[in-house]
């Protein structure tokens, strides 16, 4: 539908279709990057015999935002038929990595490594949404940034401490109980508290319901019953 609406010059669907693909891409991924990142000893523990390489799959999971960004930048510029400026931007950010991966691993080793993928996938990201603004006008998220940002702050301290309380309150128990009931508490607390917090700092608000996939439509629909910038409509989901 983009390609179809960037072909027939409907700017207005153009910068629609490319935001709502971008946001549904970033407000899904972000769930999952935080129970990988603040959770990462937690689930480092559930999965493993010693939890001794937490840092590096928080580190790696914490970039992983920026490969779903940009992998949907990458297709968005595919439907605005730049397919060779998506690449273009792709191998330069490869380029960068094997650059960085030069100079940083022998004086970091490992986290070097992880933190020059993490700089390959945010320039290619940035890269990306410069080139689709240019010939768009979209822009992610807008004013909505600030609250986003509190979110993911909010939850991050909120499920830091949760982790840590767990890990300490069922150390008894042994075995890799104490990990698997904070990995569990972890998830709950996102999955209840994230599309509050997006909806009471007006991340996710009420006009934009209609615009999502009907199946989106109903998770978010009682969540967003009450959110800033009217109330919900009842449209079929």
């Amino acid at each position: 539908m983009l390609s179809a609406a960037y072909a027939s010059g409907d700017r207005s669907r153009v910068e629609k279709q490319a935001t709502l693909a971008l946001r549904i891409g970033i407000f899904s991924g972000m769930p999952l990057v935080l129970l990988m990142t603040v959770g990462a000893h937690a689930v480092n523990g559930s999965l493993f015999s010693t939890p001794d390489a937490s840092l590096i799959v928080g580190m790696l999971a914490g970039g992983t935002i920026f490969q779903i960004t940009m992998m949907t930048s990458n297709s968005i510029l595919y439907g605005l038929g730049q397919q060779r400026l998506a690449m273009k931007h792709t191998l330069v950010g490869i380029f960068i990595k094997l650059v960085l991966s030069l100079i940083l691993t022998p004086l970091f080793g490992v986290y070097g490594l992880v933190t020059a993928t993490a700089l390959c996938f945010m320039f290619a990201t940035m890269t990306n949404m410069m080139s689709i603004r240019k010939r768009a006008g979209v822009r992610a998220l807008g004013d909505r940034w600030t609250g986003f940002a509190a979110t993911v702050l909010i939850l991050s301290a909120a499920g830091g401490a949760l982790v840590y309380a767990v890990l300490h309150l069922a150390a008894p128990l042994g075995w890799k109980w104490p990990y698997l009931l904070a990995t569990g508490a972890l998830g709950l607390l996102i999955c209840a508290v994230y599309p509050v917090l997006l909806t009471a700092f007006g991340v996710l608000r009420a006009d934009d319901l209609e615009s999502y996939p009907a199946r989106i439509r109903r998770v978010l629909r009682p969540f967003l019953r009450f959110a800033r910038g009217g109330r919900a409509t009842k449209g079929t989901a």
